[in-house]
């Protein structure tokens, strides 16, 4: 039988079909100037698109995208891509499948494999993806290789109001869990008082800056150099397109007046209508890992006078792992807990015979840079 459905490059005229597509789908794309910025305003080009169309309707039933983004590789610059926002309009299939105008058969994995023949067309070496479980089948399907890994989310807590809500999403006793809430932060705070007079250490600030610029890309070519890993390339052009909006508060991280790093805050209400920090990107040179407890007491510190709820530091287990940073956001009393998350790439042909070593996850350094919605 042959398909009613069509699988092509993204066009001009499609922008309000796929803005409205996902839309639906992401709470982050609420403007077609917001869809505009993330996909054409790129430094490192235009996103590569795939779209599904039914050619008698016109309708755009499905997308997936390649969101180019340089990357450093064994030492080496490559230009490689995050993949994302698989999504297929289900209820116009199962009409589909009723009517008979398509086979019974997935064509998601033929979506994706499109967009992938697209951007290794253009010169993608490498494309790191995070689908979720559900989507997860497509992409082993078109090709991908999934990374085994351990991802943990961690939270300090800063608020009452906020122990209090963990504490009502175990107990249906909502009067009971404010009241242990508050006990429970008082507890918690004094704990963490404690903490912080042992790793405070007066030598570290975090002084905020506007843009990524000369000291930063300083920064990120001796880290590059300091160790054999794949990144996000960490420069000026792609740091300020993610991070210029005001919600992001910057900070050159210091050791007395000598800069060893950076460090990227998110700040914003989240959709429970709480105030939190993320952690989403930082790097410090080498010598300057073990004082990463210390930079962190400046990060709370920091979302205390920003009035935050909680901060959030996803971790993932990585080549961070070689100065057990983990043990460190422990002692910090950091809650954590395990999460389910699914890590995918695919490679060139040019990069195949790295696969081994691309696979292992002890060669990569992640941060929440890649897992923010893009």
């Amino acid at each position: 039988m042959e398909s009613s459905v069509r699988i092509r490059g993204y066009e001009a005229q499609d922008k309000g079909a796929v803005f409205s597509l996902l839309s639906s789908f992401y709470a982050n794309m609420d403007s077609e100037a917001s869809w505009e910025r993330l996909y054409m305003d790129n430094p490192s080009g235009r996103a590569i698109i795939s779209v599904v169309q039914e050619p008698l309707k016109k309708n755009i039933i499905g997308h997936y995208s390649v969101i180019k983004m340089p990357m450093t590789v064994f030492g080496k610059e490559r230009m490689g891509g995050k993949g994302e926002g698989e999504i297929v309009d289900f209820s116009v299939v199962k009409q589909l499948l009723r009517d008979r105008s398509i086979p019974n058969r997935s064509f998601s994995a033929e979506l994706l494999s499109h967009t992938v023949m697209e951007s290794l067309n253009e010169g993608l070496k490498l494309i790191c993806t995070n689908p979720s479980n559900l989507a997860l089948k497509s992409h082993l399907e078109a090709g991908f290789k999934a990374i085994k890994q351990r991802f943990d989310i961690f939270i300090f807590v800063l608020s009452a109001k906020y122990f209090a809500h963990l504490l009502s999403e175990k107990s249906r006793l909502k009067v009971l869990s404010a009241a242990a809430g508050f006990a429970l932060c008082a507890i918690y705070k004094l704990f963490h008082a404690i903490t912080i007079l042992y790793y405070r250490d007066s030598s570290i600030s975090l002084e905020p800056f506007e843009s990524f610029g000369d000291v930063t890309d300083e920064l990120y070519e001796k880290f590059s150099r300091s160790y054999t890993f794949i990144a996000i390339e960490r420069k000026r052009a792609h740091l300020n397109w993610r991070f210029g909006a005001n919600e992001y508060s910057k900070f050159i991280i210091k050791i007395g007046e000598e800069a060893v790093g950076y460090m990227v805050l998110h700040i914003f209400v989240n959709p429970n209508g709480f105030k939190e920090a993320n952690i989403v990107d930082y790097i410090l040179l080498p010598r300057s890992w073990g004082k990463f407890a210390a930079i962190v007491v400046e990060a709370l510190r920091i979302a205390r006078k920003n009035s935050c709820d909680f901060i959030r530091l996803n971790y993932m287990y990585d080549m961070k792992e070689k100065f057990m940073l983990s043990k460190l956001i422990k002692k910090l009393r950091f809650i954590g807990r395990e999460d389910k998350r699914n890590i995918v790439v695919f490679l060139s042909p040019e990069l195949k015979q790295l696969e081994a070593k691309i696979l292992d996850v002890d060669n990569w350094y992640f941060t929440d840079l890649y897992f923010e919605n893009y």
